[in-house]
């Protein structure tokens, strides 16, 4: 005989209310801290160094996201504290630590302080992309992220307009812009092209197409409008002052795919033709617009292409011949004699192997093919992530700059979580004890309440 006394209902609720609540604490502190990560990576303030600010083209000073990737850093350490989760970050760590060496036992390599700065960069930015990957697994966690990169988005347009009408002074002080901005021009017509946040109109172009990716999961995963409107919108202002086309194609790329599949992530034919129609009276109309139809027409449109192209063909070869990489000045100063005075390969994957070498490219594209393949939201998320850091690759280096190195390593990091080692990283360690599936929180918690009735 089982008595039901309000004793016995009160010890009873007890535990269920205890799970709510570290479940509601749970969900705050993933959601809150996904929106950070998302927002400062795009909203990427400066700090420090007199308004020079940091990147790798040079200056001084740090940026909010470094802080953040301390942050990670820490909670990292504090993550893998338990031996079951500390094996699997040492592996981790002993391949960052393999792939740097190979880099930094180059003779020449500490001769220039920009590609230290960077090596750097990527050797703290592994282990903050890594725990980010690690969080991003929650749902809570990647709503918040997802949304953090169009807020941030959003943010950095004031930027751009206070800029073009003459604050420019202003904004450095406020570490709004980096104190070595430079207007740009057209080459043909006066139209002024500026930077924001970052050192050229075309990276920053490229950041702000990195925020699409955030756009298109949740219309993917939640079938949310705003945010690709709010994101398209944006990327159509920041090209109005950056005269970038390479981001407004990569960002316009991404939002674009996620159309494609319906609800259970199908691709049907029908379906197919519909956003293929859409997508053409969308192009027939911005196609109206002249600041953009001028952009595209722009007669040296095709010398420039011409140009690329070369650059491209001539990086490659000083890839081959250069299996474990060289300085970035070095790198540019070899690209600007062969090719008449172009110093970029306009490739970002060209410039990570001819800079790291070939053993840290054939990591990269190991990864990125991992990360493609889709079976659950969180995988769909990264797929996105991998096609919009492909995208943005094809139209300049931007594994050189900080935004782009945090996504990488956070995609490495990602691929690395997927496999049978690094899984131990993201698995409860009740699971991890016992070897058998671990029903989720909500199961549990339902299963409290059942046990009441």
């Amino acid at each position: 005989m089982i008595l039901y006394s309000p004793s016995r209902q009160l010890i009873a609720s007890a535990p269920a209310n205890q799970l709510a609540n570290v479940r509601d604490r749970c969900s705050a502190w993933m959601l809150g801290l996904g929106f950070f990560f998302g927002f400062f990576s795009q909203c990427n303030l400066l700090i420090g160094g007199n308004g020079d600010g940091a990147a790798a083209t040079g200056g001084y000073g740090y940026r909010v996201g470094d802080f953040l990737c301390v942050l990670a850093i820490l909670l990292l350490g504090v993550r893998s504290l338990n031996p079951r989760r500390l094996v699997p970050l040492t592996i981790f760590s002993l391949l960052v630590v393999v792939l740097s060496l190979l880099r930094y036992i180059e003779p020449t390599f500490f001769d220039d302080p920009r590609t230290v700065i960077l090596a750097l960069h990527y050797l703290g930015y592994a282990f903050g992309g890594l725990y980010l990957a690690i969080i991003l697994e929650q749902v809570d966690a990647r709503n918040g992220f997802c949304w953090g990169l169009i807020l941030g988005l959003l943010s950095t347009v004031p930027i751009f307009v206070l800029q073009d009408t003459g604050y420019a002074s202003t904004l450095v002080n406020l570490g709004l812009i980096p104190g070595y901005y430079a207007v740009l021009h057209l080459d043909i017509g006066e139209t002024s092209r500026y930077s924001g946040l970052w050192g050229h109109p075309n990276e920053a172009g490229l950041v702000a197409a990195l925020a699409a990716p955030g756009a298109a999961y949740l219309f993917f995963a939640q079938r949310r409008v705003v945010p690709l409107a709010l994101a398209g919108a944006a990327l159509i202002a920041i090209f109005y002052y950056t005269q970038s086309r390479g981001g407004l194609i990569a960002g316009g790329g991404v939002l674009a795919i996620s159309l494609l599949s319906g609800r259970r992530g199908r691709i049907h034919i029908l379906r197919l033709l519909l956003v293929g129609v859409a997508l053409a009276i969308v192009v027939g109309l911005l196609s109206q617009i002249d600041f953009i139809s001028s952009r595209f027409a722009d007669p040296g449109t095709q010398g420039n292409f011409t140009d690329r192209l070369n650059s491209i063909l001539f990086g490659l070869g000083v890839v081959i011949t250069h299996p474990f990489g060289m300085s970035m000045t070095d790198f540019a100063s070899i690209m600007a004699a062969g090719t008449g005075g172009v110093a970029t390969p306009h490739n970002g994957f060209i410039f990570f192997a001819a800079i790291f070498g070939w053993l840290p490219l054939a990591v990269l594209v190991v990864a990125l093919a991992r990360n493609l393949s889709i079976s659950s939201d969180a995988d769909a998320l990264f797929a996105i992530i991998s096609l919009g850091f492909i995208f943005t690759c094809m139209f300049e280096q931007v594994p050189g700059s900080y935004p782009f190195v945090f996504v990488l390593c956070m995609l490495v990091g990602r691929a690395f979580i997927t496999t049978p080692v690094g899984r131990g990283l993201v698995m409860p360690i009740a699971q991890q004890r016992s070897h058998t599936p671990d029903p989720s929180f909500d199961s549990r918690l339902s299963a409290i309440k059942m046990a009441r009735l």
